[in-house]
């Protein structure tokens, strides 16, 4: 488990292998060369290009790209402008400076966006506030996040990822020929057991744990946001900016807003921030995003 994969040339077939596109790989090869030359022959498909050019595009920005969208990616993909096929750097900025993902028609759009999947939302919300542990120990076991999600690195439950590319969700998504990839982790169960996760970080404090003995559990230091809670229109713009990068709707404004404002007994301040954080995190302006 904790060693790479290695070749064993005994149980390697040493005759010709005929590729689907009719590449032969010729005889009497080793293993590994065998390995190596039928990837590279893969790296040169055309269909290599909009495949991963369109699933990034999912992971980054949106669950419903344009083909014209997938097209100008895959075109980097198969050149980087300097004869270079295959720089993942130039894919990537592609996908997020494309005018698809960078101009305010596309936030418009009902079609555009993409549900944050649920690991995503938890190393955002450990990246927007500082974090801190006694011995500047960060482990993090996650076992609970796991039962509680259906996600954690390196554990899906199938070859094919936590969810696949072409989920429908029942509903309008499915209705309207679209599809929303990370609705296949989100359910009756899982949606109210991540809000139950929330409430242990924003609430509690309760971020990362692990099974050690004398080990204190990671926790937030909030007292950047305490300084701003003596008005709840200045918190939660701060917050608007850390997690919904400046597209709070009013509404939800206004819900967060109202349920802080009456907090002004005591340690009001913290109170106020902590349940600002909760209600943030579990809002359709987060978990959804533009």
């Amino acid at each position: 488990m904790t060693k790479p994969m290695i070749m064993y040339e005994e149980w390697h077939q040493p005759g010709t292998k005929t590729m689907l596109d009719g590449y032969v790989i010729p005889e009497g090869q080793t293993g590994m060369q065998d390995i190596r030359d039928a990837v590279h022959q893969l790296f040169l498909h055309p269909n290599v290009g909009p495949f991963i050019g369109k699933q990034l595009i999912q992971r980054l920005v949106t669950s419903n790209p344009s083909p014209d969208y997938i097209s100008r990616v895959a075109a980097v993909f198969a050149d980087n402008g300097q004869g270079q096929r295959g720089d993942m750097g130039a894919v990537v900025k592609a996908i997020l400076l494309d005018p698809e993902a960078r101009t305010c028609a596309a936030l418009e759009e009902e079609s555009f966006g993409k549900l944050r999947e649920p690991f995503a939302r938890y190393t955002h919300f450990t990246k927007a506030l500082p974090m801190e542990q006694y011995y500047g120990r960060y482990w993090n076991v996650a076992y609970g996040f796991y039962e509680a999600t259906n996600q954690i690195p390196l554990a899906s439950r199938t070859v094919f990822n936590f969810f696949l590319p072409d989920y429908q969700p029942i509903g309008p998504i499915s209705d309207n020929q679209l599809v929303g990839p990370e609705f296949q982790l989100h359910n009756s169960r899982t949606s109210v057991e991540y809000i139950n996760q929330v409430n242990d970080w924003a609430v509690w404090g309760y971020i990362m744990d692990d099974w050690e003995d004398d080990n204190p559990y990671v926790t937030y230091n909030i007292d950047e946001l305490l300084g701003l809670a003596r008005d709840p229109e200045v918190l939660v713009n701060r917050l608007d900016m850390l997690f919904t990068n400046g597209m709070l709707s009013e509404r939800t404004r206004q819900i967060i807003k109202d349920a802080v404002s009456p907090m002004i007994d005591g340690g009001y301040r913290e109170d106020r921030v902590r349940l600002a954080l909760y209600l943030m995190m579990i809002s359709p302006d987060y978990a959804i995003m533009k």
